[in-house]
């Protein structure tokens, strides 16, 4: 094995820098090819997410359940077709067995909400308010 001294270590150092400045024409790593996917499919119309939300309903209400809770998910989007990142502020679909799909989300989600999710109604609560508190006087049926 060679031994490594200054003038060995500066002689590579050169023949590195010379071989970067060499210019190589680039291979390209694939050659692009026109867009070949097919687009996507349209959205559901807001009849499917009713007959999936009855469907969850009746799944309830044969298991005795008065309400369930579905937070942001493939559930969600499932339920409701709206497709949103978990957060720490809450956003939740609450599905009454009898009664409305109510989403509760931050107030300054509405519009989004109100554009992409088919729900009866939409509860916004402000950053002051708690919107676990929200949830819970809409699930025990307290007024709002």
């Amino acid at each position: 094995m060679t031994r490594l001294t200054r003038r060995r270590w500066i002689a590579s150092a050169g023949a590195a820098t010379a071989a970067a400045a060499v210019k190589v024409p680039a291979m390209p790593l694939f050659t692009p090819q026109p867009e070949q996917q097919p687009p996507l499919p349209p959205r559901p119309k807001a009849e499917v997410y009713r007959e999936r939300q009855a469907k969850l309903r009746a799944a309830a209400k044969s298991r005795g359940w008065d309400a369930v809770l579905v937070t942001p998910s493939t559930n969600l989007a499932y339920a409701t077709g709206l497709s949103m990142s978990r957060s720490e502020r809450l956003t939740a679909l609450l599905l009454f067995s009898d009664g409305p799909a109510v989403l509760v989300t931050p107030a300054f989600e509405e519009s989004n909400v109100t554009r992409d999710a088919t729900v009866d109604d939409v509860k916004t609560w402000q950053e002051e308010q708690d919107p676990v508190a929200l949830a819970a006087k809409l699930l025990t049926g307290k007024a709002v």
